[in-house]
This record gives C-alpha cells, structure tokens and sequence, in this order.
C-alpha cells in the first residue's frame, strides 16, 4: 500500500519522466498537442534542408507557373562546372534534362559546365585511337513540378580503351 506521501514521490518522478520526452518547439518546426496526438509541423520556409542534398541533387525555385531550378554543388573529377551557381528557367511542361557537358583531351577531363534543356544529352561517339573529347554526363530531370535526380553524388568518369579487330582501339568515358 502506498502512503499519500510515497505516492507524491512517485507521482513527481513519473510526472518528470513524461516532460523529457514532450517534443519541444525547434529551428524549422513547431509542435502542437491535443488530445487526439501531437503533431509536427515542418516549416516550408526553413532556415535547414528538409532533407539531405546529395551533389548535383536539383533544386527547385520560382513559382508554379515560372518555375526555375538549380544544382547542390558538386564535381566531376574533381572539377566544379564552371556555372555552378547558375539558376535556370524552365516552363512547367516540358521536359528538361539537367547535364554536365564535360570537355576532355589526352584522356583527362579539361572543363565542365551545366546545360539544362530540352533536348537528350549528346552521346559519346567512340574515337578511333583516342577518347571522345566531349559529350553530356546526365545529371537529372524536371517535369512538371517533378525532379527526378539521377547523378547521386560526385561524377567520377575513367578514360577506358576498347580494343577492336583491326589492332586498333576506340576509346570511351566510363562512369566508375
């Protein structure tokens, strides 16, 4: 059996307990509490990310019916597009595709810079005894108020030889 004194104790420590783990109020969201839950409420206009960007994760901006995008920096071998910071227009029906063109010579990457359009990336023709010196590395896509990231990161390309019947080579860009 509990005294009134002993369960004033108890009651006090239990009572503290709860207030530990009640959400508090914090930079990006507020907390409301009633009787059916509590709920938090994530603020659009935060000072933080809703989430984590990865490197040359799309961002979107503008409004609705003037949409515009830019990148979370990153780099392709080691080299920042030379654009970066740009912010591109889009409209908000088209598909855009969001690409680093990547200029090379001698098998090392020379100069990068971000192409956001509507037309596919440009493909690399395989070179008889040497590498492409340019072509687009697809770093994502945007419709209608939809980003689909593809890069996922840093862009790492590996000058790679291919050899063919005539002793020759041809040499690609490989993603490693």
């Amino acid at each position: 059996m509990l005294t009134p004194g002993a369960w004033d104790r108890i009651a006090s420590i239990l009572e503290s307990n709860f207030r530990e783990v009640i959400l508090q109020k914090g930079p990006g969201y507020t907390v409301t509490t009633a009787p059916g839950g509590t709920t938090l409420n994530i603020s659009n206009n935060s000072f933080f990310p809703t989430s984590p960007k990865l490197p040359f994760d799309i961002v979107l901006g503008g409004t609705a019916d003037s949409p515009s995008i830019s990148l979370w920096p990153g780099t392709v071998n080691g080299i920042m597009p030379e654009n970066m910071f740009d912010t591109f227009t889009v409209d908000a029906t088209s598909l855009w595709y969001v690409k680093a063109t990547v200029d090379t010579s001698g098998g090392a990457v020379q100069s990068v810079s971000i192409n956001v359009d509507t037309s596919s990336p440009d493909v690399q023709t395989p070179a008889s005894d040497d590498f492409p010196t340019g072509f687009d590395v697809l770093l994502g896509i945007y419709k209608k108020g939809s980003i689909y990231n593809v890069a996922g990161g840093n862009v790492t390309l590996t000058a790679n030889q291919i050899n063919t019947y005539d002793g020759s080579w041809q040499g690609v860009w490989a993603i490693s």
